[in-house]
């Protein structure tokens, strides 16, 4: 064990329930080259676990503890002191963490790329304010399911985090076209964004938002308020799309059509409970039929993933023939299709 604790540079942990603070101080706080730090859903650690770790491990550079709800911030303030080479940091459902002090402290981490606060229930705008403005080179940002956080935060987010290629904030009421807006403005190299649940975010800003983003390959949007012309402004200006996700929003045959023959890429798309009909579905079958086989140098695979589930206005006969003509180059998930 002491030769370990000597040489070690990672420690996986995950999902040993058992590992208290003492466990802690005697294995993971020992490893003086120790980099990177896994420790989900160690329950009964808390932040005397922390602060032996930041103490003991000066060269850490990831720390990833989703579900130790132990934690408080006083754990990012001694990761923030004792840990100056950190860039990754996965806090996600640690209920006691995220408050302002916490997250000004985390503020000083100013190497910080990949950050994961999912489910952190006490996030404010302020609090994530104070990251963007300490962490300009964050590239993943995810606060899913904080629906503290609105456009304050987001929005200064968009205006600080230049490099940010990765954006999840699902789930949360308050967000409005301003932050989208803020988002695009600042926000060049994006990759993957992901505001499904939020509802206010409307077309128009969406049109606004793929004038600036053209670099976007997956895009989880159910339930907001984008619509056709949001989704052909978007297949327009972003051609390297991959995932597109459209549940319950107002996305109709139009939008499909566009987004269908904008992106060469698309593997995955969803339309769950759409307004969209069997015009959609004999033109998914088009597409595929006249993709190119993957084998083929420099083609991607094309439609890997169609869910049409809940649209009233698609029939079984065109699933069914949708399935035929595809085979196994598609799932399709017909469960609940329209009333039959």
């Amino acid at each position: 064990m002491r030769e370990w604790t000597e040489q070690a540079t990672r420690a996986d942990f995950n999902g040993c329930a058992r590992l208290d603070d003492a466990s802690v101080g005697r294995t993971v706080a020992r490893a003086k080259r120790l980099q990177v730090c896994e420790l989900a859903s160690c329950g009964n650690l808390t932040d005397a676990a922390a602060a032996l770790i930041a103490r003991g491990c000066p060269l850490l550079r990831s720390l990833v503890v989703p579900t130790c709800r132990g934690l408080t911030d006083k754990a990012l303030g001694f990761v923030a002191e004792h840990c100056p080479r950190l860039t990754e940091l996965d806090a996600s459902h640690c209920r006691h963490l995220g408050g302002e002090a916490g997250l000004a402290a985390l503020a000083r981490c100013t190497r910080l790329e990949r950050l994961r606060l999912n489910g952190c229930k006490k996030l404010s705008d302020d609090g994530v304010a104070a990251v963007a403005a300490g962490c300009a080179a964050l590239q993943q940002l995810q606060l899913s399911g904080c629906g503290g956080v609105g456009d304050g935060g987001i929005g200064a987010v968009g205006a600080r985090c230049r490099a940010l290629r990765e954006l999840r904030a699902g789930g949360s009421s308050r967000l409005t076209d301003d932050a989208l807006l803020a988002v695009g403005a600042g926000c060049a190299e994006l990759r993957v964004l992901a505001l499904g649940g939020c509802a206010k975010l409307s077309d128009a800003a969406f049109v606004r938002l793929a004038a600036h983003c053209p670099r976007l390959e997956q895009l989880y949007l159910a339930r907001t308020g984008i619509g056709d012309k949001g989704v052909t402004a978007l297949a327009r200006s972003c051609g390297v799309l991959t995932h597109l996700y459209l549940g319950y929003t107002k996305v109709h045959d139009a939008g499909v059509g566009a987004a269908v023959e904008g992106c060469a890429r698309l593997e995955q798309l969803s339309l769950v409970g759409t307004d969209v009909s069997d015009a959609t579905v004999e033109l998914l079958a088009k597409a595929l039929d006249a993709a190119q086989p993957p084998e083929i140098e420099g083609r991607r695979p094309c439609l890997t993933f169609v869910d049409l589930s809940h649209n009233a206005r698609v029939g079984r006969s065109g699933v069914e023939r949708l399935k035929q003509r595809c085979g196994p180059k598609v799932r399709i998930d017909g469960v609940r299709l329209g009333p039959w």
